[in-house]
């Protein structure tokens, strides 16, 4: 009796386990590297045609339409510690290239 119950208790543990790492703070790097892009091609212009039309081929690019990537950071949003995460990705990732093309 106790080897069942001891069975069960791993297996009830791992199952545990694998939903944790499932829900993980690691931002999904596709989403950061097009949302770096983003912020990159928002800042290049002030024609708003040119933007969204830069926006849309970076986009792209990444394997997103644009519904699918606003909607993707909005569900990001919904799980603080995720968006901080990803956001926090973005920001140092967008340091590096700044700190690399400044030189």
């Amino acid at each position: 009796m106790i080897t069942r119950l001891t069975l069960l208790a791993c297996a009830l543990t791992s199952v545990a386990l694998i939903a944790a790492c499932s829900d993980s703070e690691v931002p999904d790097e596709r989403l950061v590297s097009a949302y770096v892009d983003v912020m990159i091609v928002r800042q290049s212009s002030m024609d708003t045609t040119v933007i969204a039309r830069r926006v849309d081929s970076v986009l792209q690019h990444h394997g997103f339409t644009s519904a699918e990537f606003f909607e993707r950071v909005r569900e990001e949003g919904q799980r603080p510690r995720m968006f901080k995460a990803m956001f926090d990705s973005v920001a140092a990732r967008y340091e590096r290239m700044r700190d690399t093309t400044s030189r």
